[in-house]
């Protein structure tokens, strides 16, 4: 009698590491994303400002122009050279520990000054 029931080999039977997931969010709110011009390299979930152009470019705490106002939080990272546009969280309420920071700015209290006048609001995980 024939085997109708062959043992299968599985394909991808070994190990791809372990996986963690993001706690992007810390809590309710309605979440915009909007297209920006890219200006400069920007990492996931990093947090920007807008050029004198109106391009996504890294926020500068200590900038004299609009590049030390942060206007939101990219949804993935981008480089110059590809161009084009990224997108953006413009309202959303995020967790702090999950975005990319200025160095100067390292306490939930300055990342919280720092997002105010946008509509995204940064906290913590609970």
């Amino acid at each position: 009698m024939p085997n109708v029931n062959p043992p299968f080999q599985m394909a991808g039977n070994e190990s791809l590491g372990s996986y963690e997931p993001v706690h992007l969010f810390a809590g309710e709110k309605e979440i915009v994303t909007e297209s920006f011009t890219v200006g400069a390299d920007l990492a996931q979930y990093e947090v920007f400002a807008q050029n004198a152009a109106g391009a996504a470019v890294k926020l500068d705490p200590a900038a004299v122009d609009s590049t030390n106002k942060a206007i939101g939080v990219t949804c993935y990272a981008v480089t110059l050279a590809n161009g084009g546009k990224v997108s953006g969280y413009t309202s959303a309420f995020l967790n702090h520990e999950a975005l990319v920071w200025p160095a100067a700015l390292d306490t939930l209290e300055e990342r919280r000054t720092a997002m105010r006048g946008t509509e995204v609001r940064v906290g913590t995980v609970l």
